[in-house]
């Protein structure tokens, strides 16, 4: 029972460091978390500190907002030189064509 018990607090602990990692890449605080969510601030300090499991949909709203790419993370002409390479190489164009595949069948 103690081991189950540990486990589930090391869950806790884990999912919390992750989710501090992640807001702190983004440059967010607790609150501004929280307005994404559609939570209160006391709730994702909850988390963050372990204390606290969040509920599946909530979880579930959490690896979603912090997984969302910035829209401009990928310029322009980054993608134009993808392209012509694609247009060039089938073999590339089938890599590009399956990664993105398995980015949309993974949002």
């Amino acid at each position: 029972m103690q081991e189950d018990s540990a486990k589930i607090a090391t869950t806790r602990a884990d999912l919390g460091r992750g989710i501090k990692r992640l807001r702190d890449s983004k440059g967010w605080t607790q609150a501004e978390l929280a307005r994404k969510l559609g939570t209160s601030q006391s709730t994702v300090s909850k988390i963050i500190a372990g204390t606290s499991f969040p509920r599946p949909a909530l979880k579930a709203r959490i690896e979603v907002e912090l997984k969302k790419v910035p829209a401009r993370a990928v310029s322009d002409e980054w993608l134009a030189v993808v392209a012509e390479a694609a247009g060039r190489s089938p073999l590339f164009f089938d890599v590009v064509n399956a990664a993105l595949q398995l980015l949309n069948e993974n949002e």
